[in-house]
């Protein structure tokens, strides 16, 4: 969801057609930034007050709730089961070196997928938008505002793919197991050769300098994007110990 809004963001910035790259970037930042702060109230104080959401965050963080507590109640009035601390709680962190520590043993656990999401997004956000706007389509050429279109065009062609990615990612069929997805990741690499041959007009025309092509290889560099993080974040968890998680 924030990917999909940061780029819905970013397309109405552009549609604002502001004077300077300058002005459109500090509006894009500003209303995205104003936007996420938003959403952290709204956790903060709305959603961590909601006795839904503090019953079932409570148990999975393992933490003694008591049907005496009623801070705790449910909402069907039924008393809350007692969830009992283990030996597998997960250790608290209480410094800095503590987190950066955590967070390395994470990226060892997980047996290579986080450094391939890592190395997904590096590769997506390298490419998405510089690349791609670096170069135009036939289609609007003629239209009033050939720039702004192109680039209204590609964000929708890249999220419909990015999009379209997740969901197939989220369903049961389209699990493919840890190997196949870090294999599938770094020949993403390929995106490098086919937007470089877009950007400096390579040949053969036919096909790096048609539209179709700049818009399928847009929709395969979103698609693959969503799909692979997608599997990355569902399979990682899998890899860490419980007391770790």
């Amino acid at each position: 969801m924030s990917g999909l809004t940061s780029n819905m963001f970013r397309g109405i910035s552009f549609l604002l057609k502001f004077e300077t790259l300058r002005a459109n970037t500090i509006f894009f930042y500003c209303i995205s930034t104003g936007f996420y702060l938003f959403c952290a109230c709204a956790f903060n104080f709305v959603l961590l007050n909601n006795n839904y959401f503090k019953f079932y965050f409570a148990k999975i963080q393992r933490i003694n709730v008591t049907a005496n507590d009623d801070e705790f109640q449910n909402i069907d009035d039924q008393p809350v089961a007692a969830v009992q601390a283990d030996e597998d709680a997960p250790e608290e962190v209480n410094s800095l070196g503590g987190w950066l520590q955590a967070v390395a043993n994470q990226f060892t656990m997980t047996k290579g997928l986080y450094y391939a999401l890592f190395f997904c997004f590096s590769l997506t956000f390298t490419l998405f938008p510089p690349s791609v706007f670096a170069t135009t389509l036939t289609i609007t050429d003629k239209m009033a505002d050939p720039v702004t279109m192109f680039q209204f065009i590609m964000l929708i062609v890249y999220n419909v793919g990015d999009l379209s990615g997740r969901m197939v990612g989220g369903c049961a069929w389209s699990m493919i197991g840890r190997m196949p997805t870090i294999v599938g990741i770094y020949c993403r690499v390929i995106f490098f050769g086919t937007f470089i041959a877009i950007m400096f007009n390579c040949g053969p025309a036919w096909l790096f300098g048609a539209d179709w092509f700049k818009i399928l290889n847009t929709v395969l560099l979103g698609f693959t994007n969503g799909y692979l993080s997608t599997l990355c974040a569902i399979l990682a968890p899998t890899y860490v110990p419980e007391k770790h998680r």
